[in-house]
């Protein structure tokens, strides 16, 4: 439940997230300013799930945080930056993926997608 409610908020308009997985459960919301996306992802498999980010056609990402909820970890940051834009999630997890810092270009674009 904290991946949702510690980083959507009140007044954030829900977007649909594209993706190739038929496993992955998304919800992506962003806020009114389009500043800032949040991309919840959930991996019900008992294995991992690799995938491909692409958020904001045309415009670049400021900062891409990654928030997880497993067996392992509770609610645990787990990533800051994006060095590439592959992203494994884990087995049986909630991932929170907060993405803050989007250019002009960016906040006219498609507001995300998740695909593979």
């Amino acid at each position: 439940m904290g991946n949702f409610s510690r980083f959507i908020r009140p007044g954030y308009l829900r977007f649909e997230v594209e993706h190739n997985s038929v496993v992955l459960r998304t919800v992506g919301c962003m806020s009114r300013d389009r500043a800032r996306l949040t991309v919840v992802v959930m991996n019900p498999r008992a294995e991992s799930e690799e995938e491909k980010l692409h958020f904001a056609e045309g415009g670049g990402v400021g900062v891409l945080d990654a928030y997880e909820t497993s067996k392992m970890k509770d609610l645990q940051a787990v990533r800051r930056g994006m060095k590439d834009n592959r992203y494994t999630f884990p087995a049986e997890s909630v991932t929170t993926l907060v993405i803050e810092g989007l250019g002009t270009e960016g906040r006219r674009a498609l507001p995300g997608k998740l695909k593979n």
